[in-house]
């Protein structure tokens, strides 16, 4: 495919089969891992599963960051800045995303190859089943990655969504929040 075709389209992702969409959070929502698959990739190959509560932290350093270097620009600038802070980690939660599914498929052909050579004989068995062992590793890997990804773009996407808005951030959970409107003297304790 030549690439001179789309020249200009910087912002368009490519998916497998032709389709073409703009980045965006509901994309991310659209192809993010399912918890359950994460957690049982993770389990089975043991891997690392990212912070529980990555998601949260992100907001908030996203919301510091945005509070310290962003909002002092002018409404132009603030807009471009806030663009530019969600392209990247929408970007990036949608190109782990990709690359999940890619090794994954990877790792269906080798489990492919290993069931068809188990049935015509069982010739070179041994080498086969490591690369699938290795392929599942990888497809684990990025999946989990991927995951930790997609938890980056939601924090961030909070905090920017906060600062379009204009509204002041506060934690998103129902601890945090007491702890936090505690703490700024909004609320007092009983």
């Amino acid at each position: 495919m030549d690439d001179a075709v789309f020249e200009g389209l910087a912002d368009v992702v490519r998916f497998p089969g032709g389709q073409a969409e703009c980045p965006s959070m509901d994309r991310v929502c659209a192809v993010e891992p399912e918890m359950q698959e994460v957690l049982s990739a993770a389990d089975s190959l043991g891997l690392d599963m990212p912070a529980a509560d990555l998601r949260e932290r992100m907001d908030e350093e996203t919301a510091r960051h945005i509070a310290e270097q962003v909002l002092p620009l002018s409404p132009a600038e603030r807009r471009t800045a806030l663009d530019g802070l969600l392209a990247l980690v929408v970007a990036a939660a949608l190109q782990a995303c990709g690359d999940a599914v890619l090794a994954s498929g990877r790792y269906a052909g080798a489990l492919l190859n290993v069931e068809r050579a188990r049935r015509e004989g069982g010739h070179w068995m041994d080498p086969m089943e490591e690369r699938a062992e290795v392929l599942a590793l990888e497809a684990g890997s990025r999946l989990v990655a991927a995951h930790q990804r997609c938890q980056e773009a939601h924090g961030v996407a909070r905090a920017v969504m906060l600062a379009r808005r204009g509204e002041a951030w506060m934690p998103c959970g129902a601890a945090e929040t007491t702890a936090w409107l505690t703490e700024s003297g909004m609320v007092r304790k009983a």
